[in-house]
């Protein structure tokens, strides 16, 4: 439920009728511009195609029309105290831990490491965009490490207090990750191809269709390989079960954020859409992978 994919290839086939697919754009500026516009125009066509097509592709509509929202995390509200936005962080490192959520990403990402690697025959570098306190980037350099995968991981984030304080904590438990300022909306200090995979994990969500489009479309300057981004599936299940399971942070902010969170997952169509988009002619694809994750993974080796 919430993916809606028969009402979504309807709509998209009914709005290309309209509207050029993928829309032409030379700057940023102007990808970011499209991508919203083409995104907006697309939702509204899906909700006219949902109520052509029966009584239950009118309640998911409705269900999903209700529960979007373009409201602000704690995380990303300018009004909310550093203070506070480090206990919501601390909180959601923990729990991602306790529920495997790095594992989870992890297990999607070694794979395609230890390919590029043997095709490579060389270490894979590897980016993690938004990497916040570096939770992610960590878990999957120990892992690297532990398999003896030559992998080096790179975290990066805009905020040089949250790179400093990510490079410390890896220093002091002996992590290979590191970790450097970088704008994922202005790449302009990477070299071309300085990276072979870029990643971003469990932040998707948090980006407009533009913003999300700006990001890959400046990942494939840098990246030789791969942009994989990994985020939680948009359902009724997650919607349920995310401000649930955080309740047990005893910690309302975290549940404020979770419950935001869960509405704002892109469904696997959108994900698609946006990536084609930003990329025009990189194959790209939005999958589902167990338990609840949305996987979006272009290929730039073509």
């Amino acid at each position: 439920m919430l993916q809606m994919n028969n009402a979504a290839r309807a709509a998209q086939e009914a709005l290309e009728i309209r509207k050029l697919f993928p829309p032409a754009w030379e700057s940023m500026g102007q990808l970011r511009r499209a991508v919203d516009a083409w995104m907006a125009d697309w939702l509204a066509e899906r909700s006219r195609q949902a109520r052509d097509q029966g009584l239950a592709a009118r309640a998911e509509d409705a269900l999903d029309r209700r529960i979007r929202t373009d409201l602000p995390e704690h995380t990303d509200n300018p009004a909310v105290s550093d203070a506070r936005k480090l206990r919501i962080v601390r909180s959601l490192h923990r729990t991602n831990i306790a529920l495997g959520v790095y594992r989870n990403y992890a297990d999607v990402l070694l794979p395609v490491l230890k390919k590029t690697a043997e095709r490579l025959g060389r270490e894979v570098k590897v980016l993690e965009l938004a990497s916040g306190s570096g939770g992610m980037a960590m878990h999957l350099a120990r892992t690297c490490a532990r398999r003896n995968l030559p992998v080096s991981v790179t975290g990066s984030d805009y905020v040089p207090q949250v790179v400093d304080g990510a490079n410390e904590r890896a220093l002091q438990k002996g992590n290979p990750a590191r970790f450097r300022l970088v704008n994922a909306f202005a790449m302009d200090a990477l070299s071309d191809g300085e990276y072979d995979v870029i990643y971003i994990t469990g932040t998707m969500h948090h980006f407009s269709p533009g913003s999300l489009a700006v990001i890959m479309a400046q990942s494939r300057r840098v990246a030789t390989s791969h942009f994989i981004g990994l985020d939680g599936l948009r359902s009724l299940g997650l919607l349920l079960f995310l401000p649930a399971v955080h309740v047990l942070t005893l910690l309302p902010d975290h549940v404020h954020d979770a419950w935001l969170t869960a509405r704002k997952f892109y469904s696997l169509f959108e994900l698609g859409l946006i990536a084609r988009m930003a990329l025009p002619g990189v194959p790209v694809s939005a999958r589902h992978s167990f338990p609840d994750v949305s996987v979006l993974t272009a290929d730039f080796r073509a």
